[in-house]
């Protein structure tokens, strides 16, 4: 309690747990395990705080394997939070429960980001009057499963290869992920920019390169109540009323 019986409004950002916490707050972790309560059904070890933070973790590691990855942000997670159970011990384990993990949790996780971001008013996209996000897509290459196989196809020409499509959103003030959508390479590239940009506040502008630009998906653009501003080349025909 701050004096005069009044609430202390001041943060705790000594370390990365509780800036963690400052956005995956209690309320947060509350409604996850309630929606998600058939994942968390006896699960002591990779629990969804642990599959995310270890998640998160081992993403931002730069060890050449996910192996050397692993074992470091096991040592990180038992050093980072003390107090709860500990995660589980093998790689494979780590696997199991990602399959098992609903990809509904990614959506409330970029869900509390974005709220957050609004409640702190941190304004991560405004460029002068305009809030505006970068828009790009990516493919990488997955692993040769069969797995992957039947579920993304087959890609690439000779023996072929399984490949994902990534499309991502970036704020352009402060350069951080805002929002993202996944489908096989052999997906729509400019349909899951058109979901992003339905995602973004109202009259947000998307900042795309040429790829992406084609007479139908900019009225769908205009449509939707957002802008857009991309490169273009000789080979683009824009009409423009009254000319």
């Amino acid at each position: 309690m701050a004096p005069h019986g009044h609430v202390s409004t001041k943060k705790d950002r000594r370390n990365l747990p509780s800036c963690l916490r400052e956005i995956f707050d209690a309320s947060f972790w509350k409604k996850a395990h309630q929606r998600f309560a058939e994942f968390d059904m006896d699960r002591t070890r990779w629990t969804l705080p642990m599959c995310m933070y270890g998640g998160l973790m081992m993403a931002l590691d730069a060890a050449r394997t996910e192996t050397e990855r692993f074992e470091k942000v096991y040592e990180c997670l038992a050093g980072l939070f003390p107090k709860r159970r500990r995660c589980g011990t093998t790689l494979s384990g780590y696997h199991q429960a990602l399959a098992d993990l609903p990809l509904e949790f990614f959506d409330a996780m970029r869900a509390q980001m974005q709220r957050v971001a609004k409640q702190q008013r941190l304004n991560l996209a405004q460029v002068g009057r305009w809030e505006a996000f970068g828009i790009d897509g990516s493919k990488e290459d997955l692993p040769r499963t069969q797995a992957h196989e039947d579920h993304y196809g087959i890609v690439t020409k000779g023996p072929g290869a399984a490949e994902r499509l990534v499309v991502a959103a970036v704020t352009l003030r402060r350069h951080v992920l805002w929002d993202w959508a996944s489908d096989s390479a052999l997906g729509s590239e400019r349909a899951l920019a058109l979901d992003i940009i339905r995602r973004l506040p109202l009259e947000a502008l998307g900042v795309l390169d040429a790829g992406f630009i084609g007479y139908e998906w900019g009225m769908a653009v205009k449509s939707s109540g957002h802008h857009f501003l991309a490169r273009v080349g000789g080979n683009a025909k824009l009409w423009v009323d009254s000319l």
